[in-house]
């Protein structure tokens, strides 16, 4: 689901910016730890919304399992049974852009170039993500941030005479 991709890679964003300033307080460590789990997280969505995508997920598995034994009941719930992931991604529940047996040859060029682009963005949606949970959360343990203002008012150095 296309649609949904951007705010869940926002989300994943807001999560390393919290997780990175509360467990990792030296620079290099935490520079290391922010790129390491950034590409994980943008790997891994590239890797299941591009094999849902083109159908590749019914091809796709590891130790006996599929991706297709995780995706269809999505699929199945969502567009209705015998769906394909190409529809899953781009219907998504919501529009009727392809039917829900498509291909990627039922995709035309407008919707194949969107698609594409929306797949070349997801670093920028987590980066987007990275940057406002590093405003709201501070960036080190003694950063207050934006969330940490009301503190900061109530602190001593900060009192009105």
């Amino acid at each position: 689901m296309f649609w949904i991709d951007p705010f869940m890679l926002f989300g994943a964003g807001l999560v390393i910016a919290l997780l990175a300033k509360r467990f990792f307080h030296s620079g290099v460590r935490e520079t290391a730890w922010v790129l390491g789990a950034s590409l994980l997280v943008v790997f891994v969505f590239w890797f299941v919304a591009i094999a849902m995508f083109c159908n590749f997920d019914r091809e796709l598995g590891f130790a006996g399992f599929k991706l297709n034994d995780f995706t269809q009941p999505f699929y199945d719930l969502v567009e209705g049974p015998g769906s394909s992931g190409t529809a899953f991604m781009l219907n998504g529940g919501i529009w009727d852009i392809v039917p829900k047996n498509a291909t990627l040859a039922d995709v035309s060029p407008g919707w194949m170039f969107l698609c594409i682009l929306m797949f070349c963005l997801y670093p920028v949606y987590l980066w987007f993500g990275l940057v406002l949970g590093r405003m709201l959360f501070g960036r080190k343990p003694k950063h207050l941030g934006l969330l940490g203002f009301p503190k900061a008012l109530e602190a001593e150095s900060y009192r009105l005479p």
